[in-house]
C-alpha cells in the first residue's frame, strides 16, 4: 500500500509542475465516457459531429486527381523476405 501512495504523490507532483494542458488532461482517466470541456478546448476538439455520408456513386478525389494513376503506372512492388539460416 505504501508504494501505491508514493505513486499517487509522484503523479500529483508531476501534474503540479507541468503545463496547464497536461494537468487538465490528467484530471480524468483516459477510458472515460466523455472528455472534460477544458481538455476539448485546449486541444481544439469540437466533439462528435455528424458529417454527411459520401455518395458511393461519385468518383473519389484521389482517383480523379491522378494520385492512384501514379501507383497503377508504377506497378506492383515486391520485396522478398530475407532468408534466415
Amino acid at each position: 500500500m505504501a508504494r501505491c501512495v508514493r505513486g499517487i504523490d509522484a503523479a500529483a507532483d508531476v501534474v503540479a509542475h507541468t503545463s496547464p494542458w497536461l494537468a487538465t488532461i490528467c484530471q480524468k482517466p483516459a477510458p472515460s465516457s466523455g472528455m472534460m470541456p477544458q481538455v476539448r478546448a485546449l486541444i481544439g476538439y469540437p466533439g462528435q459531429q455528424s458529417r454527411p455520408v459520401a455518395d458511393p456513386d461519385t468518383t473519389p478525389e484521389y482517383v480523379s486527381n491522378g494520385m492512384v494513376r501514379q501507383v497503377v503506372n508504377r506497378g506492383p512492388i515486391f520485396w522478398p523476405t530475407p532468408r534466415t539460416t
